[in-house]
């Protein structure tokens, strides 16, 4: 089966991958990769290398993490990416020094840290400006993956201090579209997610209906950072509160310090307990929920995206606009 990025591909456009996990994890994976599990990490990450459309790599911009999975003990990948021409990466600073149509940047072991520990507010916009510097050269234009890949597994955690710092990531690459897209007014972005995570609810508790999220704009580095760091050092209540922006009543240490005790995980739940209690935020689950989620377009045919729809039907739109129709659906120029 074809995906819309393979399809681009064939038609003669540059394609890339933008993502905050591996690039090689599922979602940048469904676009390229065609294995029989998801967790195949290797496997997707050499067929990233060794699948080809008319004896052309597939993508032409990779940004993203995943170290682990293309330099391996058994196989190089980075080198033979080099080998075949791909200019490689492995910091921000160097998105100012591409000077490849093909490019491969990785920032990670495996998915990029934490927005809250990055230290760097614009990275997802850093990669995304760099990767359109260089597809946008392609006169026949390009197709480009962006994802928030951390905005899921933040809220699997359940980990609103998390959640929204990678919301915000997305936010200002988002932004920076915006204005790419009313300078070059021929360009399509949708915006959308495959699922709802966590079922996050606003006013839930005590509190009643009321968010307060300023409290989430303090911290220093993410929950989870603070909890292993502070496991493993004797309970510091001011630490605490200058990582976390705020400062904790009795009741709040009375919650964490027991859980302190028992090591870094237990901590880590006391500390989103604290952040949910303080800002008015529930959750429904760890999974991902059944509900609809949010379609946004702005570009040429964003009106095509307008109403209730199957999200299949994004998929086929874009087909569509690709000029692949059902009646015809190897129908390329």
């Amino acid at each position: 089966m074809e995906s819309v990025l393979e399809y681009a591909k064939a038609m003669g456009k540059s394609t890339g991958l933008v993502v905050t996990s591996q690039i090689n994890h599922a979602t940048p994976a469904s676009y390229v990769a065609h294995v029989p599990q998801r967790r195949m990490y290797n496997e997707i990450a050499d067929s990233y290398f060794d699948a080809k459309i008319d004896d052309q790599f597939k993508v032409n911009v990779m940004l993203g993490g995943g170290w682990q999975y293309f330099i391996r003990d058994d196989r190089n990948l980075v080198e033979e990416f080099q080998q075949a021409g791909y200019q490689y990466i492995d910091s921000y600073a160097q998105l100012e020094t591409i000077d490849n149509h093909n490019v491969l940047g990785l920032f990670a072991d495996r998915g990029l840290p934490a927005a809250l520990d990055e230290g760097n507010p614009d990275r997802l916009k850093d990669m995304v400006q760099a990767a359109v510097s260089r597809l946008e050269t392609n006169d026949k234009g390009f197709f480009l993956l962006v994802e928030g890949s951390q905005i899921d597994w933040a809220s699997h955690a359940n980990d609103v201090a998390s959640t929204m710092a990678e919301m915000d990531d997305l936010h200002r690459a988002l932004l920076w579209l915006e204005t790419y897209v009313s300078q070059h007014p021929n360009t399509l972005v949708v915006v959308t997610a495959d699922h709802n995570t966590g079922g996050m609810t606003m006013g839930e508790r005590a509190g009643g209906y009321r968010w307060e999220p300023a409290y989430l704009r303090q911290f220093s580095a993410s929950p989870r950072t603070i909890a292993v760091t502070h496991a493993e050092q004797t309970w510091d209540p001011a630490s605490l509160n200058q990582q976390l922006g705020f400062t904790l009543t009795k009741e709040e240490m009375a919650v964490l310090q027991p859980a302190h005790k028992e090591g870094a995980k237990a901590f880590y739940q006391a500390i989103k307990q604290v952040v949910d209690q303080r800002t008015n935020t529930g959750w429904t689950t760890g999974g991902h929920t059944g509900v609809d989620v949010p379609v946004f377009a702005f570009g040429q045919g964003k009106e095509q995206f307008i109403g209730q729809m199957d999200n299949t039907d994004i998929a086929k739109k874009l087909f569509a606009m690709l000029g692949r129709t059902p009646e015809n659906e190897s129908n390329k120029p």
